[in-house]
């Protein structure tokens, strides 16, 4: 393997040092061989060590910041899904609540029964229509048979 041309000025200027240090003019063959083989091997461990170092580093730093970018948006997504479910639930909590006590007043009691299968319904709308339907039933039995029908159609 040659020297890239850098290296090889690098290499001829240390030669040139290592003349005057020695008060020479000539080195042998041996020591030109022996100190270009060791500028090949320092360039090569060198590009080997400066390469493991970098992709160590681009690693770390990617995980970090893959990480860090993941658990934000992670964050972000689940506050606003979190945000979202929970004023889903608050609206369709308090439809229901309203539907029962709509009932409560224009029939009487209701029983657990239905009760229970007003907690199956879900959605806004859905909820919404049924007040309707609570109104024109006529009775708490007729808006259980109702809703039953409606639950059946929908499972």
């Amino acid at each position: 393997m040659g020297l890239p041309e850098l290296l090889e000025q690098v290499y001829e200027e240390f030669l040139e040092e290592i003349k005057q240090e020695r008060g020479t003019v000539f080195l042998s063959a041996l020591e030109r061989r022996a100190i270009r083989e060791g500028l090949q091997q320092g360039l090569q461990q060198g590009l080997q060590q400066g390469l493991q170092q970098g992709l160590e580093q681009g690693i770390q730093q990617g995980l970090q910041q893959g990480l860090q970018q993941g658990l934000e948006q992670g964050i972000q997504q689940g506050l606003q899904q979190g945000l979202q479910q929970g004023l889903q639930q608050g609206e369709e909590k308090g439809l229901r609540e309203g539907l029962l006590k709509l009932l409560q007043d224009l029939y009487g009691e209701v029983p657990e029964s239905l009760v229970e299968a007003l907690q199956r319904v879900s959605g806004a709308e859905r909820l919404l229509s049924l007040y309707t339907e609570a109104v024109r039933a006529g009775s708490v039995q007729a808006f259980q048979q109702r809703l039953t029908a409606l639950l059946s159609e929908t499972e």
